[in-house]
């Protein structure tokens, strides 16, 4: 609060790239992994139908062929 009594909005200092790598160090792997993909998809937006049917199609034929 300032000192005439009105509350004063704080923001956190913005994390640096260092600190978030340190602190994805101590996630789980797999935690890891979906953050990544989240943070892709978000920046490059979702995959493209044909692209996903494309691999579904290839991960079907390479575990068929195990």
């Amino acid at each position: 609060m300032r000192s005439d009594g009105k509350a004063v909005m704080v923001r956190p200092m913005p994390m640096k790239l260092d600190e978030i790598v340190e602190e994805t160090r101590q996630l789980p792997a797999d935690v890891v992994a979906e953050l990544i993909g989240r943070i892709l998809l978000e920046r490059h937006g979702g995959i493209e139908p044909e692209i996903e049917e494309a691999w579904k199609s290839e991960i079907e034929r390479r575990i068929e062929e195990i």
